[in-house]
């Protein structure tokens, strides 16, 4: 095989991989912006009727809140998806892992009573910020949101090896059940299921496509109960 055929290979290799990007967004898009849209639909009509007889009373407003809410909703996941669609490499630049992963709890704002342990050991690595900043605050953002002990510790830090850096976000939560785990990373895959907590099942699979379009490895392992231990890969 030659020079130009292999280019060739590889430029329709590519785009194949684009394609299937693009379906899956739109896959996104099209289910999962339809639930809270079904609701809006179904709450507009009863806030109208309710307006022609008589001023909002507090049922009146409790549905304009679900309406904001849903509105909300569907801002993020726009807001997720367009984040994931620029996942192909871009600028990448030294990055200290010590001082990223301090913004992003500044950013998440945990409780006062978590314990957070950043070692101060984890390296310097090189990647694109933005996108690594992503997978930081959907692992440690996913260990603050689904904790539910009341001495709540996480703990993040990193393996070394002869050819990459293991980056990992351990926690002492509720644990996932084992049947869960070889799907944790798929789209619309929710794992936890604590009460008040919406989510969209998509964090975590967006994690997986950041992690993997920068040639590096996710995975987990965990026990019900007693927590769960979020891990990637980053090339040296």
């Amino acid at each position: 095989m030659n020079d130009r055929t292999k280019e060739l290979s590889i430029s329709i290799d590519n785009l194949k991989m684009l394609n299937a990007s693009l379906d899956n967004y739109a896959y996104i898009i099209s289910h999962d912006l339809k639930a809270p849209l079904s609701v809006i639909e179904g709450l507009v009509p009863f806030i109208k009727e309710d307006c022609q007889s008589r001023p909002l009373d507090e049922e009146g407003m409790k549905m304009l809140d679900m309406v904001v809410g849903k509105i909300e909703d569907m801002k993020s996941i726009i807001e997720n998806v367009l984040k994931s669609a620029k996942k192909q490499k871009q600028f990448e630049e030294p990055i200290n892992l010590l001082n990223l992963c301090q913004d992003v709890l500044t950013t998440l704002n945990p409780p006062s009573h978590f314990h957070i342990h950043i070692s101060y050991s984890l390296p310097v690595v090189t990647y694109n910020k933005s996108s690594l900043k992503q997978i930081l605050q959907n692992l440690i953002g996913n260990a603050i949101k689904y904790m539910d002990k009341n001495d709540p510790d996480i703990k993040i830090g990193s393996i070394e090896t002869d050819t990459y850096y293991q980056i990992c976000v351990r926690d002492n939560g509720s644990g996932i059940a084992e049947e869960k785990l070889p799907v944790i990373f798929d789209r619309f895959e929710i794992a936890h299921t604590k009460e008040n907590i919406e989510s969209h099942g998509l964090g975590l699979s967006i994690v997986k496509q950041l992690v993997e379009a920068n040639a590096g490895r996710v995975g987990v392992e965990s026990e019900l109960g007693k927590g769960s231990n979020f891990y990637f890969t980053i090339p040296k």
